[in-house]
């Protein structure tokens, strides 16, 4: 998927789809009306190559409208994502959510003050108790590209928190980080 180029309602439908696979949020799309042939492929975990238009269509429409719409909506004004392979110097350049800032100001944070920060305790989804939970013998192994947008003009991962830390964590110095990251902005 390195260097895969993907316009905006790919990289939507594709964080939708890994939604309905994630331990922390799938349980928020239970009640989404979603058609039958994608809930089929979705309990068989078909690859998101094989989904028709209508299901990705679907998935960018649950996305948009769900608990994350707030993070959805900061990849429109993108209009193509590259995904690229990051090393850990790499990644703690960038920016996390305002979710994650300690004095609870609701400002974006250095991702690297995201990874040593406290772990939210009244907040079970917190990615890094969740990645707590991995033990660490296990490798790391990333099925889903994380992806960045830009806010205040600067980079900031949108999405893939927890996969973000079990890569920190990893030993292996040759380990990579897919993301999807902007490669153009709509005109």
């Amino acid at each position: 998927m390195q260097n895969a180029v993907a316009d905006r309602d790919e990289v939507k439908a594709r964080w939708g789809y890994s939604e309905l696979f994630s331990q922390r949020f799938a349980r928020d799309y239970a009640s989404v009306n979603l058609s039958a042939g994608l809930r089929d492929r979705a309990s068989k975990k078909a690859d998101f190559s094989d989904l028709l238009p209508s299901e990705r269509a679907e998935l960018v429409r649950m996305l948009s409208s769900g608990p994350r719409n707030g993070l959805a909506a900061s990849l429109d004004a993108i209009e193509t994502f590259q995904c690229s392979a990051w090393s850990k110097e790499e990644l703690v350049r960038i920016w996390a959510i305002s979710a994650f800032d300690p004095n609870g100001k609701q400002h974006i944070i250095p991702y690297l003050s995201f990874l040593a920060g406290p772990r939210l305790s009244n907040d079970p989804n917190d990615p890094r108790s969740a990645a707590d939970l991995v033990a660490t013998t296990i490798p790391f192994k990333q099925d889903t590209p994380g992806i960045v947008t830009s806010l205040s003009s600067v980079p900031v991962l949108v999405d893939g928190y927890c996969r973000s830390v079990l890569f920190m964590r990893s030993e292996n110095t040759l380990e990579r980080f897919l993301v999807w990251v902007p490669l153009t902005y709509v005109p």
